[in-house]
Parts: C-alpha cells; sequence; structure tokens
C-alpha cells in the first residue's frame, strides 16, 4: 500500500488548505496511507480532516524550523509521495528532502501568482524567490492552480515550463449543494426585500476590499443592498473604519471566518471579487456550485479562467470602480442577464474533486513512469 503525505502549515480556513482536506478521503479511498504534516496543528478545518488520515504535528510556530522535523519525519515513515503547499513550506519539503536521502515524489504547489504575491513585495519575499530559482528545479513536479499563475511563476523562476503543471483546485459541488441547505438565523438571509452582496476571503491587502467598498458605496447611492464579506485578517481594523468613514456600517458586515458559507453564497444576489491578484479564487467556483453569479475585477489569474473569459459571469477590468458598480446595479435590476443558477453549476463541475484527484493521480504516475524510464 502506498503513503501519501500532505505537507501544510496548518488548516486555517484558505485555498491551500481547503484543497487539502478536500483532496484527503479520495486518496484514502484509493487506498492510500495518507498522512498531513502539519507545522502547527490547529486551524478551523482541522475539525473537517477525513478520519482516516494520519495527522502529524511537528509542534512548530514558524516553517523554517519544521525543517529538521521534516526531516526525521522522512526518513522513519518513507511516504512514497509527498505533496506541499505554498511557496515557503515548498522549499521547505525540497531541502528535507534533498537532506533525508528519501525518495519520495515530490510535488510542490503554489497557489498564487509569485510574481506579485512575493516578488513584488520586496525584503524576504523577494529573497524566498531568489531561494525558490535554486530549490523549485529539484520538486519531481510544481503545481499551480491556473493556467496564468503558472505562466507567471515559469517566467519568474526561469523553470522549464515542462516542469510545471496546471490542477485547478478542487471543490466537492454535491456536497457544497448539500451544505446550503442548511439553516442559517440571519436575518439579512431571510429578508428577500434587500438584496444581498456577498464576498469570500482573508481580510487582507491582496483582496482588496477598500475598493469593493467604495464599489459598494457608489451601488446604495443608487438602489436598497446590503454586503457581507466572510473571512478574516490583519486588515479588519482598517476595513471597519473604513465602513465607519463611508457610513455603512448599517449595510455592511464583516462576521468572520463561517464553517459552512455555503448557505450564504445560495442566498446572495451577487459574488463579489475584487482582489489585486489571485492564484485561483476557489470561492468564485464554490458560488458556481451554489447557482450564484459572479462580478469580478479582471486580475491575474484566477478569476477570467474560473468564469471562462466572462462567459459565466462578469469580469471588470482592474481600477474601473464605476464599471463595476454599474454591472451590479444592472445585475440586480435584470438578474435575467446573468447566467442561470443550472447554468453556473454545470461549469462548477469541472472544478469537481473528482477531476482534481484524476489530474493528480496522472501526475504521479507520469512521475513514476519517468523515473523507471531514466534509471
Amino acid at each position: 500500500m502506498k503513503r501519501i503525505a500532505f505537507f501544510s502549515y496548518d488548516l486555517r480556513i484558505g485555498g491551500a488548505e481547503k484543497m487539502v482536506v478536500t483532496l484527503l478521503p479520495k486518496f484514502a479511498d484509493a487506498g492510500y496511507l495518507v498522512d498531513l504534516v502539519l507545522v502547527n496543528q490547529g486551524g478551523e478545518l482541522l475539525s473537517q480532516a477525513d478520519p482516516r488520515v494520519n495527522i502529524v504535528n511537528l509542534g512548530k510556530s514558524h516553517s523554517a524550523s519544521a525543517l529538521f522535523p521534516l526531516i526525521s519525519y522522512l526518513r522513519k515513515n518513507s511516504p512514497d509521495v509527498l505533496i506541499s503547499n505554498l511557496t515557503h513550506l515548498n522549499n521547505v519539503a525540497i531541502l528535507a528532502r534533498r537532506l533525508s536521502g528519501a525518495s519520495a515524489m515530490l510535488i510542490a504547489t503554489e497557489h498564487s501568482t509569485i510574481s506579485l504575491n512575493n516578488l513584488a513585495k520586496g525584503g524576504k519575499e523577494r529573497w524566498l524567490v531568489q531561494i525558490s530559482r535554486l530549490l523549485y528545479p529539484s520538486a519531481d513536479k510544481i503545481i499551480v492552480v491556473s493556467a496564468g499563475a503558472a505562466k507567471d511563476l515559469q517566467e519568474t523562476l526561469k523553470i522549464s515550463a515542462g516542469k510545471i503543471g496546471v490542477i485547478h483546485n478542487p471543490i466537492h459541488p454535491e456536497q457544497i449543494r448539500r451544505l446550503k441547505e442548511e439553516p442559517v438565523d440571519d436575518p439579512w438571509l431571510s429578508d428577500k426585500t434587500i438584496p444581498l452582496l456577498l464576498s469570500v476571503g482573508r481580510l487582507a491587502k491582496e483582496k482588496n476590499y477598500p475598493f469593493m467598498l467604495d464599489v459598494f458605496r457608489q451601488v446604495t447611492e443608487k438602489r436598497k443592498v446590503r454586503l457581507m464579506i466572510l473571512g478574516e485578517g490583519e486588515e479588519r481594523p482598517v476595513l471597519e473604519q473604513m465602513v465607519r468613514d463611508l457610513r455603512l456600517a448599517d449595510v455592511v458586515r464583516m462576521p468572520g471566518s463561517i464553517r459552512n458559507p455555503y448557505p450564504y453564497m445560495a442566498h446572495a444576489a451577487i459574488m463579489l471579487c475584487t482582489s489585486h491578484y489571485e492564484g485561483f479564487n476557489i470561492a468564485l467556483a464554490e458560488a458556481l456550485a451554489c447557482g450564484t453569479p459572479v462580478i469580478s475585477v479582471d486580475c491575474p489569474h484566477g478569476p477570467a479562467e474560473i468564469l471562462d473569459n466572462g462567459r459565466y459571469g462578469t469580469l471588470i477590468p482592474i481600477g474601473e470602480k464605476d464599471r463595476m458598480a454599474e454591472a451590479i446595479i444592472r445585475g440586480l435590476e435584470h438578474p435575467e442577464t446573468l447566467p442561470s443558477p443550472t447554468v453556473l453549476q454545470q461549469r462548477a463541475e469541472i472544478f469537481s474533486v473528482d477531476k482534481v484527484f484524476a489530474d493528480y493521480q496522472r501526475t504521479i504516475a507520469g512521475i513514476a513512469r519517468y523515473r523507471s524510464e531514466t534509471k
């Protein structure tokens, strides 16, 4: 029986963490022994991990400090496959495999646009990119969650295109359809007289929520509407102050991270995204599974791929506040102009966990085949 190990920091709510939790049961179903190796055991998604999974807590507070415990894990357990997530952890995994002498196939997964998420920030993030240029070629495969982000990674790290693959983050459409029916005691969801706009994501600078609030203020000047932002993060104080300054406190709520966001998506009139950049944005794919229309800025790189360049949602050029406000008002007043729930749910199926699992299986088989041919 093959052993596969997923290496993550923790299981807080995020795209990378959701990917891991969603994929774990599929590997267990396929007969793998599955280890979930965490730098620090914690996070809201921990309770959702499949009970068949063996959780290995390295008990560290920083990714770099997990290097030697990960080396020990690899020497003791000898997994056949190691899948790591996010740039800093990918580098730790590559070093650990090299120093441990382990023969595990190593798949490093990138979840963002590395030139914007790392290189452009400077400082230690720029150094992280320099380290990645040296280490990433040692991975057996680098998986990126969108084609645009994959091209960006290839150009930024100067890595051969053959080393890189594209596999979208997975969603579980059938499970989402079931969970969206759970009752929620929230007057904003039950009140159909005032439409609800929704966004789901970390309260972080890259999500560009100030832009969303400015757009929303313009919408409120034309009609009654509410906005809810689900998520938590370091930008909360800034955003709360902005809500007060714009006098939107009665119509904007930020209730934090929600265990089950799908009833909120199902009740929302429109799902919004205003990010500076994305790797994928799994919340948009989940909104499609709920049958909820999406209006997003056309940021690099995920939204355009999820929405098939505007076929399954509205894409707004970056920085165009007026155009986004107009698109929201038009969608609220003429919902028949937006894609139907059935069409959106059909689109969501291409991101299903079954398809994504099959893509990972093919990737693993391809690595094994290449190794056998080059012995």
